[in-house]
């Protein structure tokens, strides 16, 4: 799947406007009273002012180059999240590392190859990979979620993903 476009509610504009644009070089690409954007890569991010808004999980696919530049920024800044064994990089497939935004979502950098033809940035992120809502219990929200949604078509595969350490996301 390729996100090309992506909408997020967020409580604390300038700081997020600035932690994304500043911290993680992303473009600023529109700025308004109650929003803005930026561009990761191919994926255009808008992040627009409520006061109520839901806490994310964002992946930002890079190379390897870029994430080593961006673990280093993001090291010094103290930003990054360790593992249960306290490490701060981790490996599965590439190199992983996680963090939070100032609103306190759950962003994770990601190295891997590019796939998507000849629109590859030459540097910096490549896209959003991935999005997902942080919760509680995953266990719980399982059941909710498959209480609520059927499959017509009876297929063998199941509809939602949910991934789960202690907590996780869907």
């Amino acid at each position: 799947m390729k996100i090309y476009q992506l909408q997020l509610k967020c409580f604390k504009l300038d700081e997020m406007k600035k932690f994304y644009t500043e911290d993680l070089e992303m473009e600023l690409i529109s700025d308004a009273e109650t929003y803005f954007a930026v561009r990761a890569g191919t994926t255009k991010l808008i992040f627009e002012l409520d006061n109520h808004s839901p806490y994310y999980h964002v992946c930002f696919r890079t190379n390897s180059e870029y994430y080593d530049k961006m673990y280093v920024k993001l090291a010094e800044r103290k930003l990054l999240l360790p593992d249960e064994d306290g490490h701060y990089s981790m490996f599965w497939q590439g190199k992983q590392a996680y963090f939070h935004d100032p609103d306190g979502n759950i962003l994770e950098m990601l190295e891997r190859p590019f796939h998507w033809g000849e629109n590859r940035p030459k540097s910096s992120w490549y896209d959003v990979g991935e999005i997902g809502l942080p919760v509680p219990s995953v266990k719980d929200m399982q059941n909710l979620l498959f209480s609520k949604v059927s499959d017509n078509q009876k297929r063998k595969v199941k509809p939602l993903l949910f991934m789960e350490i202690n907590r996780g996301f869907l």
